[in-house]
């Protein structure tokens, strides 16, 4: 059999408890991660008891326009396959939609900037526009052409 001297003993053994600490604290997260959590049943009492309702019967701000964006997208979001990726556009439609304030119909407004920040920003629209821009990555269930991105 093979047995390891002096240094290479210490960290043969020093790797071992090493190891072995990182799973015990990893399992420890894992298993306190779900202690405590609630059931199936409890999370739908709650749920309920809270008014919640899916799909959401109000996007803030409350206007037609914002809602009929955000219903829009839910739409699309729905017709995602990959489970993470729909995962993912939902957290984003709640917190455009819900969670975070917007303060007009559309979720945007119009403001004057100074002209020399417009100036700048033209400046790397053109100089973007003239190194090729990139589009953003294909994503099946959103329709219609890829923004490009413009990188400075």
């Amino acid at each position: 059999s093979f047995h390891l001297e002096g240094p290479f003993r210490e960290k043969s053994i020093m790797k071992a408890t090493l190891s072995y600490l990182a799973l015990l604290a990893i399992s420890s997260f894992f298993v306190g991660a779900t202690a405590g959590a609630p059931t199936e049943v409890e999370r739908l009492e709650q749920f309920h008891a809270r008014n919640y309702t899916w799909p959401v019967r109000e996007f803030q701000p409350n206007t037609p326009g914002w809602d009929k964006l955000m219903r829009h997208r839910l739409r699309q979001v729905e017709e995602i396959e990959d489970w993470q990726s729909r995962w993912e556009g939902y957290i984003q439609i709640m917190a455009a939609g819900v969670t975070q304030p917007n303060f007009t119909e559309y979720g945007f407004g119009l403001a004057r900037a100074p002209d020399d920040l417009m100036e700048a920003l033209r400046d790397g629209i053109r100089d973007g526009l003239a190194k090729g821009p990139r589009e953003e990555y294909y994503i099946e269930a959103i329709e219609g052409l890829r923004p490009w991105f413009i990188d400075r």
